[in-house]
């Protein structure tokens, strides 16, 4: 399918203006390039709002049966894992315990 054949099809959708589109469509079949608005003006206009009550003319999508016959995933058994914590003393004598001088001294410097 080449790039015409491509547009025309996605023209004859109802939601068109809402499809990304190559760049270079713009100046080829001389459609508008999409204005740009701040978060501001996007929260004040309420458009995800007006498009979630929107009649739609697709129809609704009703699940009467099972998918895929009703089958279940089997999911495998998880393997315990052993985990132990150890303590050893560290002492680290002229450098540990970190310590500012400036923490210890309560009289101003």
């Amino acid at each position: 399918m080449d790039e015409q054949e491509l547009y025309i099809a996605m023209k004859s959708l109802p939601d068109f203006d809402c499809w990304p589109l190559p760049h270079t469509w713009y100046t080829k079949f001389g459609i508008p390039l999409p204005t740009v608005i701040g978060p501001k003006e996007y929260m004040e206009s309420g458009y995800t709002t007006k498009c979630t009550y929107e009649m739609k003319k697709l129809p609704p999508l009703i699940l009467n049966e099972p998918q895929d016959g009703g089958r279940l995933v089997i999911v495998p058994e998880t393997v315990p894992v052993e985990v132990s914590t150890t303590q050893v003393p560290f002492d680290c004598p002229g450098i540990f315990p970190a310590v500012l001088p400036s923490l210890c001294d309560p009289s101003p410097a």
